[in-house]
C-alpha cells in the first residue's frame, strides 16, 4: 500500500496525474483498507453440544440429521439422583418417587444433553483440587472450551499470555447460583459460582489484558458476545477476542406435576422442535458450550492464521414497545437485517444460507420469515434463492448458547461446502407463504455451489429480552501454499501429560488426516509450536502428506513400547528431585527440563 501512494505522489510530481485524481484515488483506497480492516476472521473454535463432545463430532450429527434430543445419559442419572436426595427428599417421598432400597423412581425430561459436565482436569489449569471442586460446571467447561479453541488456532497458553486479548461470554442467569447449593461449605464457592468471574477466570490464568465480561441478552446473549467482541477489537480495546456462550446445565432435571410451568406457552408437549413445519407447537431445551477465537481479517492473513471462516459484519438492536415486552417484533428483525448488510456493504443477494433463530414456535416463526421476506424484497424481487435451516431440530434450544450453536454450524458449512438438511420439516406452516418468499427450508442435504461472490451466509438470534443479533458470514479467502523452503523430511510432534491423552490426540489426528487434504508444512508447523510440549512425546520423520496419514494410522493401532517402523519415535520423561542420584530411564530434574 505504501509503495502505491509513493507511485501517486511521484505522478502528481511529474504531472502525470492531477491532484483531483489523486486525491481520489487515495480515497478510494482508504476506504477499502478500512472496509478491509473492520472484517475480522474466526481463527480459532471449539464446542460441547448434545451427543457431541467436539465440533466433529457435532458436524457429523447435523451433516447425518442425528435428533440429538433424548433421556438424561445414564452416567449423569446417579449424580442427578444424590442431589435430589439431598435437597428434595421430602418432596419425592411425598410423591411416592422413593422405592424401598432408596433410589428413584423418576422420569427426567427429554432434552438435549452433554454427555458428560462434571470431568475437569484442574491440573492442567493449575488450578487447585479444593478449588476446581468449588468451581460451578459453568466456569470449568467455558474454560476448557476457551482453550480448546485457542489451541485449535494454532496457539498455546505460553504464546498467548499476556497478550491484550478480551473475553466475552454470553449466558442466561436464570439458573446462576445453582451450584452453590450442590458444593461444600467452603470460601471458594463464593468465586467458584460466581456470575462475573465467568470470563474473569480466564483473563486471570492466561494474563489477558483486554475487557473481560459476562453478556445477558436471555436467548441471543452467545452472539452478542461476538458482536461485542468484534466491537471492541475494531475499537482498539483488544488486538484479539474469545467470544462464547454457555447454556443451562441440568444437574436434576425432574418437574413435579404441581410445578409452575412459566415457559409451558413455549414447550413442545412431545419435546420436537419443528421449526416452520405446519405441526409445530414449541421448542424443548438443551445444554451447550461454545467458543471463538477472533482477529482482526489482514493481521491475521499476515500472520498465518488458519482462517475458518469470515465475520464481514454483526449488528443488534431491540424490538423496544412490541406486542409484549417477550414478544418478537418483524420490523425491528427486519431492521437489524438492513443493517448487518449494510455495515457488511454486500448485496443482499448474494446472502445463499441464513441460519435462523427457528424456535418451532406458532407465533415467532412467521415472525422471522416476515422479516427476513420484507428485508429482502428491499433489494430484490428473486423467489427461493436462499436457504434458511434451524440446528434446535436437531440439538433443542441452548439458551445463552444458542447463538454459538448456530454460528458454529454456518462455519462448519462454509469448510464443508454444504447445506444440512433441517430436521422434522415435512409440511409448510400454513402462516408462511414459501413460494412468495425469497427464502426456502432447506431439508435434504446439498452440496454448497459457489457463484460469482464467495459462499455468505447469515445467523439470526433473537433475545426473550428483546434484543436481537445478526452476524454475516463468509468462507475464507483462499491462500496460495507456500512452495518456499522445502525440505526433504518435515518432523511432526505430538505431546501430552500422559498416554492416554496422547493416544486419543492421535486417533483425533487420524481422523482428521483422513477426511483432508492438508499442507504438509503448515500441519507440521503449527504441531510443532502451536501446541505446549509436555512429558509424554512422538516425533514422526515424514516425506509428504500420506506418509503423515500413515503413520498416525500405525501410532492409532499399536502400543507406544511396540513401535518398530521407521521414522517414528517415542519417549516421556518424568520431573525427579536433583538430589536423586540414582536414576530410571526417563527421569530428569526440572533443571534438565527447561
Amino acid at each position: 500500500m505504501k509503495k502505491i501512494k509513493n507511485y501517486i505522489y511521484s505522478q502528481v510530481a511529474n504531472h502525470n496525474l492531477s491532484q483531483n485524481e489523486a486525491k481520489q484515488m487515495l480515497l478510494e483506497m482508504k476506504e477499502s483498507s478500512d472496509k478491509f480492516e473492520d472484517e475480522i476472521a474466526i481463527i480459532g473454535m471449539s464446542g460441547k453440544f448434545p451427543n457431541a463432545n467436539n465440533l466433529e463430532e457435532y458436524w457429523d450429527n447435523i451433516k447425518n440429521g442425528v435428533r440429538c434430543i433424548g433421556e438424561l445419559p445414564e452416567e449423569r442419572v446417579r449424580d442427578a439422583e444424590q442431589y435430589l436426595l439431598r435437597f428434595l427428599y421430602d418432596r419425592l417421598a411425598a410423591n411416592g418417587a422413593i422405592k424401598e432400597d432408596g433410589h428413584l423412581d423418576v422420569n427426567y425430561e427429554i432434552r438435549g444433553y452433554l454427555k458428560e459436565i462434571d470431568k475437569f482436569d484442574a491440573a492442567f489449569f493449575g488450578i487447585p483440587p479444593r478449588e476446581a471442586k468449588a468451581m460451578d460446571p459453568a466456569q470449568r467447561l467455558f474454560l476448557e472450551t476457551a482453550y480448546e479453541a485457542i489451541e485449535d488456532a494454532g496457539y498455546c497458553g505460553s504464546k498467548v499470555y499476556g497478550t491484550n486479548t478480551g473475553v466475552f461470554v454470553g449466558t442466561d442467569h436464570v439458573a446462576e447460583l445453582k451450584y452453590k447449593k450442590i458444593a461444600a461449605k467452603d470460601p471458594m464457592v463464593v468465586t467458584g459460582t460466581w456470575p462475573g468471574i465467568l470470563a474473569s477466570r480466564i483473563s486471570y490464568i492466561y494474563d489477558f489484558k483486554g475487557p473481560s465480561m459476562v453478556i445477558d441478552t436471555a436467548c441471543s446473549s452467545g452472539l452478542v458476545s461476538v458482536h461485542m467482541a468484534c466491537n471492541a477489537i475494531k475499537n482498539g480495546e483488544c488486538e484479539m477476542a474469545i467470544a462464547g456462550g454457555l447454556g443451562n446445565f441440568y444437574y436434576a432435571p425432574l418437574r413435579f406435576k404441581e410445578d409452575l410451568k412459566e415457559l409451558e406457552s413455549v414447550e413442545s408437549p412431545d419435546n420436537t422442535v419443528r421449526t416452520f413445519d405446519k405441526k409445530a407447537n414449541g421448542t424443548t431445551w438443551g445444554e451447550g458450550v461454545g467458543a471463538v477465537l477472533l482477529k482482526p481479517l489482514s493481521k491475521a492473513l499476515q500472520d498465518g492464521d488458519v482462517i475458518h471462516a469470515v465475520i464481514k459484519a454483526s449488528a443488534i438492536n431491540n424490538d423496544g414497545a412490541s406486542n409484549g415486552i417477550t414478544a418478537p417484533d418483524a420490523g425491528a428483525q427486519e431492521n437489524l437485517l438492513l443493517t448487518a448488510w449494510k455495515k457488511a456493504n454486500i448485496s443482499p443477494e448474494t446472502v445463499q444460507y441464513v441460519e435462523v433463530h427457528g424456535t418451532g414456535t406458532v407465533l415467532g416463526d412467521p415472525i422471522e420469515i416476515k422479516a427476513l421476506t420484507n428485508a429482502f424484497r428491499a433489494s430484490t424481487d428473486k423467489r427461493q434463492f436462499c436457504g434458511i435451516g434451524s440446528v434446535k431440530t436437531g440439538i433443542g434450544h441452548l439458551v445463552g448458547a444458542s447463538g454459538l450453536a448456530s454460528l458454529l454450524k454456518v462455519v462448519m458449512m462454509l469448510k464443508n461446502k454444504t447445506m444440512p438438511a433441517t430436521l422434522n420439516f415435512t409440511e409448510p406452516n400454513s402462516f408462511i407463504n414459501f413460494c412468495d418468499s425469497p427464502v426456502y427450508v432447506n431439508d435434504k442435504l446439498n452440496q454448497w455451489e459457489s457463484e460469482e461472490t464467495p459462499r455468505r451466509a447469515g445467523v439470526n438470534s433473537f433475545g426473550f429480552s428483546g434484543t436481537n443479533c445478526h452476524v454475516v458470514l463468509e468462507e475464507a479467502p483462499v491462500r496460495v501454499n507456500n512452495e518456499a523452503a522445502k525440505t526433504e523430511f518435515e518432523v511432526f510432534t505430538l505431546s501430552a501429560k500422559n498416554q492416554n491423552v496422547l493416544k486419543e490426540l492421535i486417533n483425533n489426528c487420524n481422523k482428521e488426516f483422513s477426511n483432508n487434504e492438508l499442507d504438509l508444512q503448515s500441519v507440521c508447523y503449527t504441531a510443532n509450536a502451536g501446541r505446549g510440549h509436555y512429558s509424554n512425546r512422538i516425533a514422526l520423520l515424514v516425506k509428504n502428506y500420506k506418509e503423515l496419514k500413515d503413520k498416525i494410522k500405525y501410532l492409532s493401532q499399536v502400543d507406544f513400547n511396540e513401535i518398530n517402523k521407521f521414522g517414528v519415535y517415542y519417549g516421556e520423561y518424568k520431573i525427579v528431585p536433583n538430589s536423586k542420584q540414582t536414576r530410571e530411564k526417563g527421569e530428569i530434574d526440572e533443571g534438565e527440563r527447561r
